[in-house]
C-alpha cells in the first residue's frame, strides 16, 4: 500500500511515517524543509 503524508516532520506525522516504514508500506512525505525528513 501507499501512503501520503503532508506534515511529516513533526509529532504526529514522523511517527505515522516511522511506523508506516516498519510495517512495509511505500510512503511518500511532504515537508517545508526537505532536510528535517532525513
Amino acid at each position: 500500500m501507499k501512503i501520503a503524508l503532508f506534515g511529516a516532520t513533526q509529532g504526529t506525522g514522523k511517527e505515522v511515517v516511522k511506523q508506516a516504514l516498519a510495517q512495509g508500506y511505500t510512503v511518500r512525505a511532504l515537508a517545508r524543509n526537505p532536510a528535517d525528513l532525513a
